[in-house]
């Protein structure tokens, strides 16, 4: 599967803010990225004569990245939409049996081209930067119209859970990254609408010096490609979900192998 098959759109312009409210720092955006498909990473990086970690969208296996508050990942809820299975596991997904979840899936999809393959990258930090070999992501910071949570399930579709939303966030809100390589997990968002995810990625140096890195904040829309015109406002997703949300349904772990353990708009 090429890296390059991925759909860029353009998103109509000007400078665009989110409301304090949203605990989303009130920055402003200017022609934001929307990223569609294609093989991309949350990717973590360190500044070693710095001593700080820098954050970047990261198109897999190309010189392409994005900052952060730059871009807007879109998940189609046409080709993300599933339906929650029954069963007590999957509470932490913070919706009910039967209700949509719309995911970002562990396994590579077939077709790139208009679903977003998201990794977790530490591929750029060289191997014994830190002790253990390793960094920690945790989410510190959500805002959202529903929840996210991220997760793989094993081999018995049993869930994995690294992060969650529905009970509040804490410090096992949390997953480690090996230093040199990259991994996937399952996105999963509960509502349309637009999400920020606030991450802060730590790590300890051989002498026992812990590095903290700014909290830094990641932006999902699901069935919504754009920041809102007002601060607070989020674009009303009612016509997108009339169009068909085609949400599946399908059994519980069955559903959830399949899914175990980006392009811009002013065009990549």
């Amino acid at each position: 599967m090429s890296l390059h098959r991925y759909l860029s759109r353009v998103v109509g312009g000007g400078i665009l803010a989110f409301a304090a409210s949203w605990g989303l720092g009130g920055a402003a955006f200017a022609d934001p990225v929307v990223i569609s498909g294609g093989h991309w990473d949350l990717d973590v990086e360190y500044d070693g004569a710095n001593e700080e970690f820098e954050f970047h969208w990261h198109l897999h296996g190309t010189d392409t990245s994005i900052e952060p508050d730059e871009a807007i990942l879109y998940l189609d809820p046409t080709n993300t939409g599933l339906s929650r299975p029954g069963g007590s596991q999957w509470d932490f997904l913070g919706t009910g049996a039967g209700d949509p979840v719309y995911i970002l899936p562990f396994d590579e999809p077939t077709d790139l081209s208009s679903l977003v393959w998201l990794g977790l990258s530490a591929e750029e930090i060289a191997t014994g930067t830190f002790d253990p070999s390793s960094i920690t992501l945790s989410l510190v910071g959500f805002s959202g119209p529903g929840e996210f949570s991220l997760f793989t399930t094993d081999s018995f579709g049993s869930p994995n859970v690294f992060m969650a939303t529905s009970d509040g966030l804490s410090g096992g809100d949390a997953i480690n990254l090996t230093l040199g390589s990259h991994r996937h997990a399952n996105w999963a968002f509960t509502e349309l609408g637009l999400y920020g995810l606030t991450f802060e990625a730590s790590g300890t140096l051989p002498g026992g010096q812990l590095i903290r890195s700014t909290p830094t904040t990641f932006y999902f829309g699901v069935g919504v490609d754009s920041f809102p015109d007002q601060p607070g406002v989020i674009p009303e997703p009612a016509s997108i979900a009339m169009l068909g949300m085609g949400v599946v349904a399908v059994g519980g772990a069955a559903w959830l192998r399949r899914r175990r353990e980006g392009s811009e708009s002013r065009t990549v």
